[in-house]
C-alpha cells in the first residue's frame, strides 16, 4: 500500500494479478492444521500482526533509503541496529545460558542465512519495484519452508498448503515475467 500512494509505484496488469494472487496464497501457504500442542494466550497473534506491520514499513523505509544511499552502506546500518538491539534480546531471553555447540553452530547458520537474505533484499527493492519485490518474496519462502519440511519430515501438505504454493508460484510467474516483459532493455 505504501508503495502504491506513497512511492507512486505502479505495475502493470500481469503483475497486479500476481500481487493480488499472492494475498491469498500467503494466507493458504500459512494455515495450519490445529495441533494438540497448548497454545499460551494469544501473545503469539500479537507479536504476528506487529511483525506484519514492522516488515511492511521496513520495505518501504528499504526502499526510500536505497534511493539515497547505497545498499551496501544501509546493510551496514541495518545489521549496526539490529547489534545494538542484542541488549533487548538477551533481557527478554533473560541473559545468555550456556548452550551446546550444536546450537550455537545451528544459529550461526541461521543468522548468515538472514543476513544473506537481508543484503540480497535490499538490493532487489534497491534496484526493482518494491510493488513487486516484497509480495514476491513473501509469496515465496514459505513454499521453501513447506519442501524442506516435506523432505526433513516426510508430511505431505494439507490441500489449503497445495493451493497456497500453486497460487504463489503462479503469482511470482505473473510477476516476474510482467516486469521482465515490460522492463527497458539494457545495452552491454
Amino acid at each position: 500500500m505504501l508503495s502504491w500512494t506513497i512511492l507512486r509505484e505502479r505495475t502493470f496488469p500481469l503483475a497486479l494479478s500476481g500481487i493480488l494472487l499472492s494475498l491469498p496464497a500467503i494466507f493458504l501457504v500459512s494455515l495450519q492444521e490445529p495441533s494438540s500442542s497448548p497454545v499460551h494466550g494469544s501473545i503469539w497473534l500479537v507479536g504476528t500482526m506487529a511483525i506484519f506491520f514492522m516488515w511492511g514499513l521496513q520495505a518501504y523505509f528499504v526502499k526510500s533509503s536505497a534511493n539515497a544511499i547505497g545498499p551496501e552502506e544501509l546493510f551496514v546500518y541495518m545489521t549496526a541496529t539490529g547489534l545494538a538491539l542484542s541488549p533487548v534480546a538477551l533481557w527478554m531471553g533473560r541473559g545468555v545460558r550456556a548452550g551446546s555447540v550444536v546450537g550455537f553452530g545451528l544459529t550461526f547458520a541461521i543468522q548468515s542465512l538472514n543476513a544473506i537474505g537481508c543484503l540480497l533484499f535490499v538490493y532487489a527493492v534497491r534496484f526493482g519495484k518494491a510493488i513487486v519485490v516484497v509480495p514476491m518474496i513473501n509469496g515465496l519462502f514459505p513454499m521453501v519452508t513447506i519442501i524442506v519440511s516435506l523432505l526433513m519430515y516426510r508430511e505431505i501438505p494439507s490441500r489449503y498448503n497445495s493451493a497456497g504454493m500453486v497460487l504463489a508460484l503462479i503469482a511470482v510467474l505473473f510477476m516476474a515475467f510482467d516486469e521482465v516483459r515490460h522492463s527497458p532493455s539494457e545495452s552491454t
